[in-house]
């Protein structure tokens, strides 16, 4: 194989390996994210539920 082959096996790798974590961070973002929303969700309803309590509403 030529020297310029091989560097670019090692680019295509370097590149898929990359990606491949560049994907985790992402979903382990998306889960976290996903977490904050269905805590703050939860805190709303309560606001909302006090609310109506104090309000008669």
């Amino acid at each position: 194989m030529a020297d310029t082959e091989v560097d670019l096996l090692a680019l295509r790798a370097a590149y898929v390996s990359k990606v491949d974590a560049d994907l985790e961070l992402i979903a382990k973002e998306c889960h976290r994210i996903n977490s904050d929303i269905a805590a703050l969700q939860d805190q709303l309803r309560v606001l909302e539920g006090n609310q109506a309590l104090l309000t008669g509403k």
